[in-house]
């Protein structure tokens, strides 16, 4: 499951970096799902998306909290196609490659999971 997560990782990676019309779901979907398949990866489990932003809260670096935050409050508030503020998707934009870094920095091979806390690149 962790290897199937770590292909699935990278080919959203890619996805999204080149997905070009962002409206309010895709930009929380991003966000949202991004941590969930880190987790996967990581941990070897699948959690939900709230569950999956939780555990990222707590391991990601600092930087992200807001955007992670304002992306799980707003499910479900807005019609999906709604525009989405730019910035939020420039932040998007910066999140999505990072969470790539960060799986390919930590393989399930080089952690363990009771020990793997706060990233910072």
């Amino acid at each position: 499951m962790r290897a199937a997560a770590g292909r699935d990782l990278r080919n959203a990676v890619e996805g999204w970096e080149h997905h070009r019309t962002w409206d309010a779901w895709s930009q929380r979907y991003a966000v949202v799902t991004m941590p969930r398949i880190l987790r996967t990866q990581v941990i070897g489990d699948v959690v939900s998306k709230p569950a999956a932003v939780s555990w990222a809260l707590d391991v990601l670096d600092l930087r992200w909290r807001p955007l992670l935050e304002t992306a799980l409050a707003e499910r479900g508030q807005q019609p999906w196609d709604a525009p989405v503020d730019p910035e939020l998707v420039e932040r998007t934009l910066e999140f999505i490659p990072h969470v790539g870094r960060v799986a390919e920095e930590h393989s399930p091979l080089s952690l363990r999971s009771a020990g793997w806390r706060r990233t910072s690149t």
